[in-house]
C-alpha cells in the first residue's frame, strides 16, 4: 500500500507503529495463478480507530484502514493461521475455522514501513496481538464478500480494481454469475 495519497482515490495512509485495529472487511478474491501455482486469496481490511481523517466535513472524522492479503489456507505453516493465532490463540488441530467469523474482532496491529526494491515506500501489517484492554473494544460496521455466497450488491460495493481481480478468478469464471 502506497504511503502517498493515491491520485484520485483519496486514500490517506495510516502512521506506522502499534495501534488498535478492528477487522472491518474480509473479501474472498478467489483462486488465480500465482508465482508458485494457483492460490486462493482473501483480503482483510482493518479499520484503525485511533487514526482518523476528515475526508468530508459533512461526515466528520473517519477511521483510516490498512489491508492485509492472505492465501486462504489454515495449514500449520500458513500466514493466515499464524496471523489468527497471534491474537486468538492456538487453533484446534483439525484446522476447522470460519474466517468470516473474524469480522468485528478487535486486536492490536503493528504497522511497519518498508522500502521496496524500486524505492517505493509501503506500509505492512507486520504482526497482531490481542487487544490489551477489552474495555477499549470498538464496534464498526463490517462487510464481507464471499464467492461461495455471491451477492451482486456486495460485489458492486467493491472497487473496480478488486472487481476485475475477482472476475479473473477461477471461481468467478466457472460460476453462473
Amino acid at each position: 500500500m502506497k504511503l502517498e495519497k493515491n491520485d484520485d482515490s483519496g486514500y490517506v495512509a495510516p502512521k506506522a507503529g502499534l495501534t488498535q485495529g478492528v477487522i472491518k472487511s474480509i473479501i474472498d478474491v478467489g483462486t488465480s495463478e500465482g508465482k508458485y501455482g494457483p492460490k486462493h486469496e482473501i483480503m482483510m481490511v482493518i479499520a484503525l480507530p485511533q487514526q482518523t481523517h476528515i475526508h468530508d466535513e459533512a461526515v466528520g472524522p473517519e477511521m483510516l484502514t490498512i489491508s492485509k492479503w492472505f492465501s486462504l489456507s489454515l495449514n500449520k505453516k500458513s500466514n493466515l493461521r499464524k496471523f489468527i493465532e497471534s491474537f486468538q490463540g492456538e487453533m484446534d488441530s483439525d484446522g476447522q475455522f470460519e474466517v468470516m467469523d473474524l469480522l468485528g474482532t478487535n486486536l492490536m496491529v503493528h504497522i511497519v514501513e518498508r522500502t521496496k526494491d524500486d524505492g517505493e515506500k509501503v506500509l505492512n501489517v507486520a504482526s497482531a496481538m490481542p487487544l490489551s484492554d477489552p474495555a477499549a473494544a470498538v464496534i464498526v460496521e463490517t462487510s464481507k464478500f464471499d464467492l461461495s455466497e455471491f451477492k451482486g450488491v456486495e460485489f458492486d460495493a467493491l472497487s473496480e480494481k478488486l472487481q476485475a481481480r475477482i472476475r479473473n478468478s477461477d471461481e468467478f469464471k466457472q460460476s453462473p454469475f
